[in-house]
């Protein structure tokens, strides 16, 4: 029953175990509340300092003031306790672990830090009563004070055969926190509560659409989701809503203007999620079963800039990476491809995987993709210019879903790489000293 646990919570971690930050106020400044992941200063080549299994974390690492802090899972029989593991990054221990306490076998957990306080996210299933019910928890963690500072819960109807399509993504931005609370394209629901205090300041079911796996971007008092919708001749949505009152600013579906109404429409899924750049909003998105586009909305009004219409082209399956010039994007998990901001023309692509490509962060140089190769986890090096490789590193996972497991994290920390396993291995990469860094690299 564990492993069937083990791997079902291993499944969800593979898209929610990417630890999120903002510059000025959240843990990591690659990252934050408006996705747009910029460019960090690592060299290459990379030299691994440690690797551990199981031993300091289980996923969504946090970096603040010089520590890093790790969730930790210890299982029971009928209850599991949550820790916060502050890490030792230099030798891979744990110095002190903060008990959250005790929590229910649960589906689904996600978690962010936010000025020294650590906001847990996760949904369990209620399904003593006659109908079932779906639990979303929220704990804000004090790490000063090394107590729970408060919580908020609320539920909704539970549907049978859905339990591994549900979420609670966070995303927080001057002291408010916005809860996306969904089982997919069934019944989602929108909050804003205060991040210092968890009083509700505002829920909606909207905009149009069905909330999918996607996190709520925060920039400009704006809330921008996008949603899906299965219905036929329908597209999802992107929206704005304003964060002060929850009122819906624009709503703009996704349908292709040469679109057929037999096709299910534009979704926004999996972890293709919105990036806000210089007041526009990009747009990942497909349409089953291999059709895609980019699209670029002026993030103000909700005004469709351009789009790529590749209708025939693989969908966008993942978050992609923009800079000052350009957004690369993953086609269908397998391929990357590189566009111009000004147009929208593609200026590379490049064939890279069979199965699980996923885009991790950038310096001026190279982005840095994971892929999953024969069972077994690569880290691989692009370079920006013309998506050749330039470098490879393998890591072998040892857990008991070593098979399954796939990279759920790679967090930059000062002149190191972070990389975690979704069955809790866990490496720390060093980058090059040299001031020439990357004229150093070679294929490993």
């Amino acid at each position: 029953m564990r492993l069937v646990k083990a791997l079902a919570i291993a499944a969800i971690l593979a898209i929610t175990s990417v630890s999120l930050s903002a510059a000025q106020d959240w843990t990591n400044a690659w990252q934050n509340e408006r996705n747009d992941r910029e460019e960090v200063n690592i060299k290459l080549p990379l030299k691994e300092v440690w690797k551990k299994v199981k031993v300091i974390g289980t996923g969504n690492p946090v970096y603040m003031d010089g520590k890093v802090y790790l969730l930790y899972i210890k299982e029971g029989f009928f209850f599991d306790k949550a820790y916060i593991n502050e890490v030792d990054i230099k030798k891979g221990k744990v110095i002190k672990s903060h008990l959250v306490g005790k929590v229910n076998p649960f589906l689904y957990i996600r978690m962010i830090g936010h000025k020294g306080i650590y906001y847990i996210s996760r949904v369990w299933l209620d399904d003593s009563k006659d109908e079932a019910e779906l639990h979303t928890w929220i704990h804000a963690y004090d790490l000063k004070q090394e107590k729970i500072i408060w919580e908020y819960k609320n539920k909704a109807p539970f549907t049978m055969g859905s339990s591994s399509n549900i979420g609670a993504w966070l995303n927080v931005y001057k002291e408010k926190l916005v809860l996306a609370s969904f089982q997919i394209r069934l019944s989602p629901k929108l909050y804003c509560l205060d991040a210092n205090t968890g009083k509700e300041l505002w829920k909606t079911k909207e905009p149009r659409g069905k909330l999918d796996s996607t996190m709520p971007i925060i920039a400009d008092g704006k809330v921008f989701v996008g949603t899906a919708d299965s219905s036929q001749g329908h597209g999802g949505h992107i929206a704005a809503l304003d964060i002060e009152t929850g009122e819906v600013v624009w709503d703009r579906e996704m349908i292709g203007k040469n679109e057929s109404i037999e096709n299910e429409g534009w979704v926004i899924e999996g972890d293709s999620n919105l990036i806000y750049k210089d007041n526009k909003i990009y747009v990942s998105a497909y349409n089953h079963p291999a059709r895609g586009s980019l699209r670029v909305f002026q993030a103000n009004s909700g005004k469709e800039i351009w789009n790529t219409n590749n209708v025939w082209q693989k969908g966008f399956h993942e978050t992609g990476l923009i800079d000052m010039k350009y957004f690369y994007g993953v086609g269908f998990k397998t391929d990357i491809r590189k566009y111009d901001l000004n147009n929208g023309l593609i200026v590379w692509k490049k064939l890279y995987a069979k199965e699980g490509l996923k885009l991790w962060l950038q310096t001026s140089e190279w982005i840095c993709c994971s892929i999953k190769d024969e069972g077994l986890n690569k880290l691989i090096f692009i370079n920006k210019s013309d998506g050749a490789e330039i470098a490879q590193y393998e890591l072998p996972s040892y857990g008991q879903i070593s098979q399954l497991a796939y990279i759920s994290s790679v967090t930059p920390i000062e002149n190191h790489l972070l990389v975690g396993i979704e069955d809790g291995t866990y490496y720390l990469f060093e980058g090059s000293q040299s001031k020439s860094g990357d004229e150093l690299v070679r294929r490993y």
